[in-house]
């Protein structure tokens, strides 16, 4: 597992190169993703290898959902609150091709990890599980020690279903006590995805690498959703039919 920390140039590169349909990386020249590295593990590049048609799904609270402090009518999941212009699952299906793979969002504002467990419980992992958690938590004051279990309980159970599994640690906010709450989160969750061999993708890093600017608390503008989807996508391969 490695934390996923992109300058911009090379951001930008492997946006082209995806946008071309070439592998992002110079190694991808020589090396193609192949259906037999389907499954719960990433590849030797730390990729998720996904099945044309498969499903990527992106779990969690306020990140998952796409909360926005100016949002858009569009609500989904029940939700009482709007989402933003673009959400991380919009950006990923726009640039994976909406074609060619499913991408649902199972984020919903304010849940806890628990909250989250329970709301889809019954639900298929997918192929891929992105998990962005934090947020929630933080509201729901949930103990950092059952916040890191029942992380990896839903990581174990995701792999036993065969899905590879990201994590999306949360972004910094400019509430001081805020953001020293969630480093907490921050923390635990990168250590457990380290200790399960689950790719962690910085929120934070990838705001950086954007330019943009923290907001108060959790809603986020749709640039920083874009950013973060952005982190991921190049370590998304989709793979079609072997012939």
């Amino acid at each position: 597992m490695k934390l996923r920390l992109l300058a911009l140039p090379v951001l930008l590169s492997l946006l082209a190169a995806c946008a071309h349909g070439s592998s992002p990386t110079q190694t991808g020249r020589y090396f193609q993703p192949t259906a037999d590295q389907i499954g719960p593990q990433p590849n030797s590049y730390g990729e998720a290898v996904v099945p044309e048609h498969g499903l990527i799904v992106v779990q969690g609270d306020d990140l998952a959902y796409g909360v926005a402090p100016h949002p858009t009518r569009n609500r989904i999941n029940d939700a009482d609150v709007g989402q933003a212009s673009l959400t991380i699952s919009q950006d990923l299906r726009k640039v994976l091709g909406a074609k060619r793979v499913q991408v649902e969002n199972r984020g919903f504002p304010g849940d806890s990890i628990a909250d989250s467990e329970q709301r889809w419980a019954g639900m298929p992992a997918g192929n891929l599980l992105i998990l962005a958690y934090g947020f929630g938590d933080l509201k729901a004051h949930t103990q950092a020690g059952d916040f890191a279990e029942k992380l990896r309980a839903m990581i174990r159970k995701a792999h036993a279903q065969g899905a590879t599994v990201f994590i999306v640690t949360p972004p910094n906010v400019t509430d001081k006590l805020m953001d020293a709450n969630l480093a907490t989160y921050r923390i635990y969750a990168a250590s457990i995805g380290e200790q399960e061999g689950v790719e962690v993708f910085s929120a934070a890093a990838a705001m950086t690498t954007a330019k943009e600017t923290p907001t108060k608390g959790a809603p986020q503008i749709a640039r920083t959703y874009e950013a973060i989807a952005a982190a991921m996508i190049p370590y998304i391969k989709l793979v079609g039919p072997q012939t």
